[in-house]
């Protein structure tokens, strides 16, 4: 397994399609994106982590081959959702900021890879406030530490589960949801 701590080391900007190809060729375990956010209003505030459900026929074929899944048996991968669960309570937890959810949306980043992927938005650089805590030390800390709690508990429960996340046949609502995703696709 490797570990990366990040997709550049200066400040150039890498195509969202590249970090997910990255992830990808690295064959990592997860993948969590981190990022500050911007609202249209001043009060807007806290975190929010973003998961991508379902991922494209590829990505998820990809996937499913990787884990030695039959390739006839239709399955839904929800690791993305638990991991973003985990994270975002963590780093709720850590930091006391207000908790705006898990959310679910095809940010290329999360979309196109296929072990669990995650965007953790951090905080509101439009936020007066909260921009202020975002640039100390002590708050990024606490931050990083949520996102390490949560992502070290994710993968204990995966490593006591191997299928963790992983469900297998498809419960009928998710069989629905697979079917108009697969025919808009094609």
């Amino acid at each position: 397994m490797c570990i990366r701590d990040r997709t550049r080391d200066d400040d150039r900007f890498v195509e969202l399609e590249d970090r997910a190809k990255m992830a990808n060729d690295l064959d990592v375990a997860l993948f969590v994106s981190i990022h500050l956010n911007t609202g249209p209003s001043a009060s807007a505030s806290g975190v929010e982590t973003w998961y991508a459900w379902p991922k494209p026929v590829g990505v998820a074929l990809a996937e499913k081959a990787k884990l030695g899944l039959p390739t006839g048996q239709r399955f839904v991968d929800d690791r993305g959702q638990l991991l973003a669960e985990r994270v975002q309570s963590a780093v709720c937890e850590a930091t006391g900021a207000r908790n705006r959810g898990v959310k679910n949306k095809g940010h290329l980043v999360t979309k196109l890879v296929g072990p669990p992927s995650i965007l953790v938005e951090c905080g509101f650089l439009t936020n007066t406030e909260e921009a202020g805590r975002l640039v100390q030390a002590g708050y990024q800390g606490r931050v990083a530490r949520g996102v390490a709690n949560g992502v070290f508990q994710f993968l204990e429960e995966a490593l006591a589960d191997p299928m963790f996340g992983i469900l297998q046949p498809v419960k009928p609502e998710k069989e629905r949801i697979l079917s108009q995703s697969a025919r808009a696709e094609s």
